[in-house]
C-alpha cells in the first residue's frame, strides 16, 4: 500500500546563510530536521514563488518508517543525486546514492523521480540531494508499506516448515544451520525473516524448529561454504559454560543455545574463562565438544538437588579476596587456557583452594603455577550444602572420580 509520508513544503527561514526548515509532515512523522553541508538559499521564481538554491548537500532526517520501496519526486533546474540511509534488521546503517530520473521541463523546470526497492523490510532513516547548484522546488516522498500479517492465524506444520525453510535459505550465505545458530548476526537475521510471517513465535521455537528441519533432512545439501576455527586454546572455557549452564538448567546444549536467556548466560560464564575470545568461537567449542561426546551428563545425577552452587573465578582475584570461596564442602576445578589442569575435592572449599593457590601440596600443580603464575588460571567451584550428602568424603570423592574421568585433568591420577 503505497501513501504519502513527508510532504516537504520548501517554506524556508535563512539564518546566516544556512537553512532552517519548517516541514510539512503528513502521516504522522516526527522530529524531521533537514540538514545542510552547503549553502541553502531561497530564490524568487516563476510567478513569484519562492524555491530553494542548492549548492552541495542537504539531507532530510525523519522518524525510521518501515518499507519496502519508496518513491522521491521533485522539480529541479539542474540534474541532481538523491541518497539515501537505510537499516535492515540485524545489519549497520548503510548510505547509497543514485542518479534521479528526468522526463518533463516546464518553466525551466525537470521532473526528476526515482523509485528505489528492497528485497526485505527496510528502515528508511533519512533522504538527500546533491546538486552543484540546482533550484529545487515540490519535494514529495512516498513510500510503500510491507503488508500486514494475521497475527491471529494459525500456521500448519508444513506451513511452519516452509517459512522456516525459506528464511533460511535467504539468509545463510552458504553455511550451515550450525552457523546460523552460532553467529549472532546470522541467527538475527533468520529470526527476522521469520517473524515476517510468525510475529508470535518465540526465538528459541524458531531455532528449535530449524535444527528438526535439518535433522530430518528437509533442507537438502545446502552447505557451501565452511569456516575452520582452531579452539584449542579455549576448549576449557566452552566446557566450563556448558557443563554448568546445561547442569543449572537439565537442558541439552543445543536448547541452552536456542534460548536467548540461557545463550547470553553460557556467554557470560564462558568469557569469564576467557575474556579475549569471541562469544561464536566460545559457543562453536562447545557444539564441538557435544559432537566429540564430551559433554555427557555427568553420573551423580542427585548433585543437583543438594543446593549445589557452581561458579568460576579467575585465580588471582582468589588470592585478593579469598572470601569469595564458600566455606563449603565440594569439588574444585583448576583450568588455564590449554585445558583441565587439576580436580579435587574438599570438606572446606575456602581452605583447600586457598592452600593450592599459596603453595599446593600437590607437586606437579605447584610446579605449574610456580613456572606460570595465575594470570590466565580459573577456578571452578561446586560448592554444596553442608548438611547434603557432600559432607561424606566418600560421596565427594566419587563425584570427584566421576570428574575426573569425563574431564581428563593434566595433573591427576586417573582413577
Amino acid at each position: 500500500m503505497k501513501r504519502s509520508i513527508v510532504a516537504i513544503a520548501l517554506v524556508f527561514s535563512i539564518a546566516s546563510g544556512l537553512c532552517a526548515a519548517p516541514i510539512d509532515i503528513n502521516g504522522g512523522f516526527e522530529n524531521t530536521t533537514v540538514r545542510s553541508s552547503s549553502s541553502l538559499t531561497t530564490e524568487t521564481v516563476h510567478s513569484g514563488k519562492h524555491a530553494l538554491r542548492l549548492t552541495g548537500r542537504a539531507n532530510i532526517k525523519f522518524k525510521p518508517v518501515l518499507t519496502n520501496e519508496f518513491t522521491v519526486q521533485l522539480f529541479s533546474t539542474t540534474p541532481l543525486k538523491l541518497t539515501y540511509q537505510s537499516k535492515q534488521e540485524c545489519e549497520d546503517a548503510t548510505e547509497k546514492s543514485v542518479a534521479l530520473k528526468s522526463n518533463t521541463t516546464k518553466g525551466g523546470f525537470t521532473r526528476y523521480f526515482q523509485t528505489v526497492k528492497f528485497n526485505a523490510p527496510t528502515q528508511l532513516l533519512s533522504i538527500g540531494f546533491i546538486a552543484s547548484n540546482a533550484i529545487i522546488d515540490d519535494v514529495s516522498l512516498d513510500v510503500t508499506s510491507p503488508p500486514t500479517i494475521d497475527k491471529k492465524k494459525k500456521t500448519s506444520t508444513d506451513e511452519l516448515r516452509q517459512i522456516i525453510r525459506e528464511a533460511f535459505l535467504a539468509i545463510h550465505e552458504g553455511y550451515s544451520t550450525d552457523e546460523v545458530l552460532l553467529d549472532d548476526r546470522l541467527n538475527c537475521r533468520f529470526i527476522a525473516h521469520c517473524k515476517r510471517h510468525l510475529p508470535n513465535a518465540g526465538i528459541e521455537s524458531l531455532n528449535l524448529a530449524l535444527l528438526n528441519l535439518r535433522k530430518s533432512g528437509k533442507l537438502g545439501p545446502v552447505v557451501t561454504k565452511r569456516r575452520y576455527t582452531k579452539h584449542d586454546d579455549h576448549t576449557y572455557a566452552a566446557e566450563i559454560a556448558a557443563r554448568q549452564v546445561c547442569q543449572k538448567h537439565d537442558l541439552a546444549l543445543d536448547r541452552v543455545l536456542c534460548n536467548p536467556k540461557t545463550r547470553k548466560e553460557f556467554d557470560h560464564i564462558a568469557k569469564s574463562a576467557a575474556p579475549d575470545v569471541d562469544p561464536y568461537l566460545l559457543r562453536k567449542a562447545a557444539v564441538g565438544l557435544r559432537k566429540a561426546r564430551r559433554l555427557r551428563p555427568q553420573l551423580v545425577a542427585d548433585v543437583s538437588k543438594w543446593d549445589q552452587k557452581i561458579t568460576t573465578h579467575r585465580a588471582d582475584q582468589l588470592i585478593k579476596s579469598p572470601a569469595n570461596i564458600p566455606s563449603r564442602p565440594g569439588v574444585y576445578i583448576f583450568s588455564d587456557p590449554t585445558g583441565i589442569l587439576y580436580i579435587g575435592e574438599s570438606k572446606d572449599l575456602r581452605g583447600r583452594v586457598s592452600k593450592h593457590l599459596d603453595h599446593s601440596d600437590r607437586k606437579a600443580l605447584a610446579h605449574y603455577l610456580w613456572k606460570n603464575g595465575v594470570d590466565k588460571i580459573t577456578v571452578e567451584l561446586h560448592a554444596f550444602d553442608p548438611e547434603s550428602k557432600m559432607k561424606t568424603v566418600t560421596v565427594r570423592r566419587a563425584y570427584e572420580s566421576q570428574l575426573i574421568a569425563e574431564r581428563k585433568p593434566r595433573f591427576n591420577i586417573r582413577p
